[in-house]
């Protein structure tokens, strides 16, 4: 009887969290990403700067995260907003020392949106700089 009690139990436990999990999942993949019209590394008087053009993101954050080696996880470096055309743009500085960093612009979500992850740029020392 007791065994019984908690069958029936831990079913309407997992019958209560299951649809639950089920709509949040597939909600979250219906989302939409931004759209990134055009992201471009461009050396402008010496430094590289990364223009990044987002439609229908005026005076919104873009996150900045770089990453110091191959293997490392991706870091915030610098938090900027769009202008009113949905444009923002990052100096990006160059190694200290050598090696290369890489770089991606991050949209953070949000509810109407999903997170939306840009492309990958890469800086370094040496002319012949390879991804």
């Amino acid at each position: 009887m007791k065994l019984i009690r908690v069958l029936v139990a831990a079913a309407a436990s997992l019958a209560l969290i299951l649809p639950l999990g089920a709509v949040a999942d597939a909600s979250s993949k219906r989302l939409p990403q931004r759209e990134i019209v055009n992201a471009r590394l461009d050396k402008v008087h010496g430094k590289e700067v990364y223009t990044l053009k987002v439609r229908n993101y005026s005076h919104k954050r873009v996150i900045m995260q770089r990453k110091i080696c191959k293997a490392c996880p991706y870091r915030t470096y610098v938090v900027k907003r769009t202008n009113t055309n949905g444009v923002a743009k990052f100096v990006l500085p160059y190694p200290k020392a050598k090696g290369k960093l890489w770089w991606r612009p991050y949209l953070p979500a949000t509810p109407a949106y999903r997170a939306t992850v840009g492309p990958t740029a890469v800086t370094c020392l040496n002319v012949t700089c390879t991804v």
